[in-house]
């Protein structure tokens, strides 16, 4: 939990900027571990089974190539290659078979959300925040449906998490994806990539607080001017490297998102620095 002076900051904030996967569920969980297995099998079944997957992955070589990028076998990937090879095998995707991509993105995240479970608190802080006159924005690596009642990854989360379908429609228009940083060739972490992120928001980068799980994601919102909140969902002990990162940019470590958010919320709710906003 954060301690009074902490909350009252970040609850000075009138923007959210949230990661999704291992922030606003937790690392534990698995559901994020599950997706890479699974995009991994899933690439080299499609490789090796259709025409459709000759085109896909005849572009992904072909942009192997282009940008210099080592990935052992374009045709039969491991989970250490998907850092350099997803968002290439994306784009091949939107390349080769742009009305495919919704489809296979589904194939790709699988369907274990199950393995996460309904959040009433996280459900809790986000309405208190938006009636105290925050803007809820999503920066992520995974996929989010840009269509009405497309339901893609980020989709897929919310829903399990217990948000209403009106939640879950604006989301699409606040949320920027895999698909629209593999179009601008940059995403997390790169600083062009938040520069992108923060010109489709609009946001006030001074005025907002991001939430990631990865440090890496961090450093870059925080040189941008963001408020960082590390979601380090789990009881293991991060990596020292990524501590003494944390210590040099001021990110705060928390266990727990939606009580860490519920916090901020409700410290808003009650300052009577607010009390006029909403």
């Amino acid at each position: 939990m954060l301690n009074q002076h902490e909350a009252e900051e970040f609850a000075a904030k009138s923007a959210w900027v949230l990661d999704v996967d291992d922030c606003l569920y937790d690392i534990d969980d698995g559901l994020h571990d599950f997706i890479q297995g699974n995009i991994t099998t899933t690439f080299n079944n499609l490789v090796s089974g259709t025409a459709f997957g000759q085109d896909v992955v005849a572009r992904f070589e072909q942009l192997i190539i282009g940008q210099g990028v080592s990935v052992v076998d374009p045709r039969h990937i491991e989970r250490t290659d998907l850092s350099v090879a997803f968002p290439l095998i994306v784009r091949a995707i939107q390349d080769a078979a742009p009305t495919q991509f919704d489809e296979c993105m589904a194939a790709f995240y699988g369907d274990r959300y199950d393995l996460i479970e309904p959040e009433p608190k996280l459900v809790d802080a986000f309405r208190q925040a938006q009636a105290k006159g925050v803007a809820i924005f999503f920066y992520t690596n995974g996929p989010s449906g840009n269509k009405p009642g497309s339901h893609l990854h980020l989709q897929k989360v919310l829903q399990r998490r217990g948000f209403d379908s009106a939640f879950i429609e604006l989301s699409r228009a606040r949320a920027y994806d895999l698909q629209m940083s593999v179009r601008a060739g940059r995403g997390k972490p790169t600083p062009k990539g938040m520069r992108d992120f923060l010109d489709y928001s609009g946001i006030d980068p001074h005025d907002a607080l991001m939430a990631d799980d990865q440090i890496k994601n961090l450093k870059t919102a925080h040189d941008a001017g963001l408020k960082s909140l590390w979601t380090w969902t789990t009881n293991r002990v991060p990596p020292a490297a990524d501590t003494d990162i944390a210590c040099g940019i001021g990110a705060v470590r928390v266990r727990h998102t939606a009580d860490t958010l519920h916090q901020i919320a409700t410290a808003r709710l009650n300052s009577p620095a607010l009390k006029r906003t909403g």
